[in-house]
């Protein structure tokens, strides 16, 4: 584990030091970032009401892209990744992650309609005030996206991950599928909406077992559970769950490189055995270009 988290910060630094010092007007450098306050209002993910603690944090970003146009209609992404979450009780959630990204996307033809093609993969470090959290987290995706109209485009993905972790109740396999709407209300304002279904393991706390337990001792109906180390006196217990996931959000720009965002998400999760919980969380969040 060890060795593949410092083969992911050697990873970092030679791709920043392998790109070109100087770019061309088909190839450059962007740094971008966010901030925002979070209101989560079921940190733990936990499925009982005398379980469910809610939480305040702060969450930030801050990427440097490496983007190249070979041809008039391919493109790829380089990004590097650095992002942290501070919360404000849950203290074994707060966090750091390191990522590296990359991702290729295709035009077929110069149309405005032309849709765009796109794949990519990732590989991530993530480390935790909470030990048993910690580990790697690789994901890979591909997506479609289309103009609908000269105000509203949409996109459709698709996505697996695979997190290995310091416990195996973070040990998580999944996939998921999603749609993406974002509508150019005003020339200030963009409305964006989405949904994603996600079938895979998840990860709820609690005091007792899944309802679907019939085992004296043991998991009952989770595949791994273990005391959690950021919850005092409760379990972790790792689900393979349906959930889905709305988001609604509002985009306003302040300035070309600054931007406004708030954001509301809630999740609804539903194990195999009838365990499961829901999760509010809303976001206002700063966006920079740099």
């Amino acid at each position: 584990m060890r060795d593949m988290r410092v083969g992911l910060v050697v990873g970092l630094v030679a791709t920043l030091v392998a790109m070109p010092a100087h770019a061309d007007h088909h190839m450059g450098f962007a740094w971008s970032g966010d901030l925002g306050l979070v209101y989560d209002d079921n940190a733990g993910n936990a499925e009982h009401s005398h379980d469910i603690e809610d939480d305040t944090l702060v969450s930030g970003g801050l990427n440097l892209d490496f983007h190249w146009k070979p041809t008039l209609f391919t493109a790829l992404l380089l990004r590097s990744s650095l992002r942290g979450d501070g919360y404000d009780d849950a203290d074994g959630l707060s966090n750091g992650k390191l990522v590296e990204m990359a991702r290729v996307s295709h035009r077929a033809a110069g149309g405005f309609y032309a849709p765009t093609l796109a794949a990519w993969a990732s590989a991530g470090l993530w480390e935790f005030d909470s030990a048993m959290r910690d580990g790697t987290e690789y994901r890979a995706g591909v997506y479609v996206a289309e103009p609908i109209t000269t105000a509203i485009s949409a996109r459709l993905g698709a996505t697996v991950t695979e997190r290995d972790s310091d416990s195996a109740v973070f040990d998580l396999s999944s996939w998921a599928a999603s749609l993406d709407l974002d509508w150019q209300v005003l020339p200030r304002l963009t409305i964006y909406a989405g949904y994603q279904f996600h079938d895979g393991d998840v990860v709820s706390t609690g005091t007792v077992l899944p309802k679907s337990s019939h085992l004296v001792g043991g998991c009952g109906g989770a595949t791994e559970c273990a005391p959690d180390d950021s919850f005092q006196g409760m379990f972790a217990y790792r689900l393979d769950a349906k959930t889905h996931v709305a988001t609604i959000g509002f985009n306003v720009p302040i300035s070309a490189k600054l931007a406004i965002d708030t954001q509301l998400r809630r999740a609804d999760s539903e194990a195999d055995g009838g365990s499961g919980y829901d999760r509010w969380l809303g976001t206002v969040s700063a966006l920079a270009r740099f």
